[in-house]
């Protein structure tokens, strides 16, 4: 597990010093109310922190949206949100793609409303077995992959959904 923890790092933070390129396409697209369109990834992302009491968009003076794990995938599998019931939490490749290149994480933070004191997310990637047993976390702001366990709170909930998904 800490190899695979490694390799990923390694992979992040290769590309986290890349060069900007102003000539290259938009990534980064406002849908509706809360929908970001992801077009380099095809992949269409709730643009906010989802509260896991309300299975909703967190407010502004709402100051709590850690979850368990249990919790995100319970969220994951049954919001229903802009029309779509099938979002998903991301997986680790996702969410790396979407905080650890410098200038399209700058981008995503721009347009995408969420806390500026969120650290971890939720992926649904997950962790070896044994004492390291759970989901993996991303720190929004190194963007290390960290075990996380089941039960404990912390990490919020970003959804995701393919843009190719037909609309439920």
């Amino acid at each position: 597990m800490d190899k695979l923890i490694f390799v990923l790092g390694v992979l992040a933070s290769g590309q986290v010093f890349a060069s900007c390129n102003a000539e290259s396409p938009i990534r980064f697209d406002k849908e509706a109310n809360h929908i970001l369109l992801d077009n380099k990834h095809r992949l269409m992302w709730m643009d906010c922190v989802i509260d896991p009491a309300t299975k909703a968009c967190l407010t502004d003076n709402q100051s709590s949206f850690s979850a368990t794990a249990k919790q995100a995938l319970e969220i994951a599998t049954s919001a229903t949100l802009e029309g779509h019931s099938n979002w998903r939490l991301p997986n680790i490749k996702e969410l790396v793609s979407l905080f650890a290149y410098e200038c399209e994480a700058e981008n995503a933070k721009l347009v995408m409303q969420v806390p500026e004191r969120l650290n971890y997310v939720w992926t649904s990637t997950t962790a070896s077995n044994g004492n390291s047993a759970g989901l993996l976390v991303l720190s929004t702001v190194s963007t290390q992959i960290t075990p996380w366990g089941l039960s404990r709170t912390g990490p919020a909930v970003l959804l995701v959904r393919d843009i190719n998904q037909t609309v439920e």
